[in-house]
């Protein structure tokens, strides 16, 4: 709905940003959640770098998880670097194919391997193909909805930063946190403004939240974050609450529904 106020830009730094601090992220949830992911990382451990134009995501893999940091100051085994934003842009879309250049660790053979399938797995997981009925499905929905929970409130952040729109949206306010959770469940995140710097977040956040965004269940939250649902409708008919500061919600709410919209492009 919130694309009525505005159209998505088409500059390419803003998507790449949304790739690589948006979408790459959730790898951490991958990991946490999927036993697939945990078997192709084994017991690998290195740091790698992905860098496009002045972009730069370090991606610390270790113990069988992933931590996930921007401009970590880490040095780095593996660095691919994309030599534009637009050629990062076409690899993560699938519009085109074009491999980054290992600059450092090209001879990392094993694990240049396993990030691209833990990468490929990412892509196919993100991409939601089941209607839950049984108690199976619902846990897979629960699941999914972690990953999907990471991108929304991660891409979210960037735009409120970094798109024009949105920026203009929240300009003039002071700091402030929006937490969004799906009742009944432990899906739970936020997004704050603290001194100007943007940060998000998993789970209940440590301090108080300025307003709050609740899913009813997990049906309505893989609605609405599929970018395809009557929001307003869901809010009147209360299968989403706003709750706290009214606006800021209702703001937020408008910023993180143009997410799917930039990285169906």
């Amino acid at each position: 709905m919130s694309l009525l106020y505005s159209p998505i830009e088409s500059r390419p730094e803003l998507l790449a940003r949304l790739y690589l601090h948006g979408v790459l992220p959730s790898l951490v949830d991958l990991l946490e959640f999927y036993a697939e992911a945990k078997a192709i990382l084994g017991d690998r451990s290195f740091v790698l770098r992905i860098r496009a134009e002045a972009l730069i995501s370090d991606l610390s893999f270790q113990d069988g998880a992933c931590h996930f940091l921007k401009e970590s100051g880490l040095s780095p085994a593996i660095v691919l670097r994309f030599f534009s934003c637009r050629q990062l842009n076409r690899q993560f879309s699938g519009h085109g194919f074009t491999l980054p250049l290992p600059v450092r660790g090209a001879w990392r053979i094993g694990a240049l391997r396993t990030f691209t399938s833990l990468s490929r797995c990412l892509k196919t997981t993100l991409v939601p193909n089941f209607e839950p009925s049984g108690a199976d499905d619902v846990l897979a929905l629960e699941r999914y909805l972690h990953l999907s929970f990471s991108v929304a409130l991660a891409s979210t952040s960037v735009l409120i930063e970094h798109e024009e729109f949105a920026h203009r949206l929240f300009s003039g306010m002071e700091d402030w946190m929006v937490m969004v959770r799906v009742d009944g469940t432990d899906i739970c995140g936020w997004v704050r403004r603290d001194g100007g710097c943007f940060e998000w977040g998993r789970g209940v956040p440590a301090g108080r939240s300025s307003a709050e965004l609740s899913f009813r269940d997990t049906r309505v939250a893989l609605k609405a974050l599929a970018g395809n649902f009557d929001n307003f409708a869901a809010v009147n008919e209360g299968a989403i609450r706003l709750s706290g500061f009214a606006p800021l919600a209702d703001k937020f709410g408008l910023v993180m529904d143009r997410v799917q919209a930039y990285i169906d492009t």
